[in-house]
């Protein structure tokens, strides 16, 4: 059997696709999941003795801890490296913190090359790609979607007895927003029960409101099913997957453009893609939303979308490994 180190950081949905198709492959691999801050670097360092000429696969953000993995993999020079680039908060073109990121992450992908370290990039979905086009102009890349649809149409759409409005919450500055947006629409007489599902395993906490309940549950599929309009903000491999699960129970939800999942299907009716949050803007949405609520449903009956395919990128992935 074929070895593989596997390290990767917030990426679990991503992984654990990507594990069964390393077992299919006959690749059996050794994990490291990295800790949030310097603790999991540190573990990094000292795993690191053990990568010099073998194969690794990072599944990681553009950020600081990717650019000091990229340091250490000049230092130790595996054979080769296939990065990952997972839907992330951090991913903003408006965020200087992220652009300084970027160049450094190209710059050292670059020095990587020059001493002949073979690195692919792979891509879950079409926004990461389009937020790095100016790296894969010289850089092997290839698309691996992790989130699939066994049918092309609605499976299942139950109709809500109450109004529910179901946020998820990756990050705590999310909170506020969910608040402000609770209290414009009682200002209206519009009182929703509101589901709060906490897509950060660090974080939890409620609003004191008898009309909200706060959960931590990452089997969503029943949460979707019964609610009646899904929002969710933050990009992450788990919101992307809720974008999927929304169109296929036929629920109309609120997201953003950097969850690239809405782009592809962007022309979704019930695909409601926010250039800019305030609480103001997510009420406006939410009673468009209402207004043709009942058009919305019978369009669900006759949706046919197209089913991503991850063949050709496990392909890619298992050819590059192997030269």
């Amino acid at each position: 059997m074929r070895k593989l180190f596997l390290i990767h950081s917030d990426c679990e949905l991503i992984i654990d696709y990507l594990k069964n198709d390393l077992i299919t492959e006959g690749y059996f691999y050794e994990e490291l999941v990295f800790e949030r801050g310097f603790k999991g670097l540190l573990e990094f360092v000292k795993y690191s003795d053990r990568i010099h000429n073998s194969n690794l696969l990072i599944c990681q953000s553009i950020s600081f801890k990717l650019i000091v993995m990229l340091i250490i993999n000049i230092l130790v020079k595996p054979r080769r490296v296939v990065f990952i680039i997972p839907p992330s908060v951090k991913h903003s073109v408006k965020n200087i913190v992220f652009k300084i990121e970027k160049y450094l992450f190209k710059t050292l992908t670059t020095l990587m090359r020059f001493i002949n370290i073979k690195q692919l990039l792979v891509f879950t979905t079409p926004y990461e790609r389009i937020l790095l086009e100016n790296i894969i102009r010289k850089t092997r890349f290839t698309y691996y979607p992790t989130y699939f649809a066994e049918k092309p149409c609605v499976s299942e759409f139950v109709d809500s007895e109450k109004l529910t409005i179901l946020f998820f919450v990756k990050e705590p500055f999310e909170l506020h927003l969910v608040s402000e947006t609770i209290s414009i629409l009682e200002e209206i007489s519009l009182k929703p029960l509101v589901l709060i599902n906490y897509l950060n395993k660090y974080f939890f906490e409620c609003i004191d409101d008898y009309r909200v309940v706060c959960i931590h549950q990452y089997d969503y599929d029943e949460l979707i099913k019964y609610s009646t309009i899904i929002i969710t903000k933050t990009p992450s491999p788990e919101s992307n997957s809720i974008i999927l699960k929304s169109i296929l129970y036929g629920k109309p939800i609120i997201t953003s453009f950097e969850n690239g999942l809405a782009i592809y299907y962007r022309d979704v009716d019930f695909i409601n893609i926010q250039s800019s949050w305030s609480s103001e803007l997510i009420v406006n949405t939410i009673l468009k939303i209402l207004s043709s609520i009942d058009e919305l449903k019978k369009k669900s009956l006759s949706l046919n979308i197209d089913i991503l395919n991850n063949s050709f990128g496990k392909y890619v992935i298992k050819e590059f490994l192997e030269e």
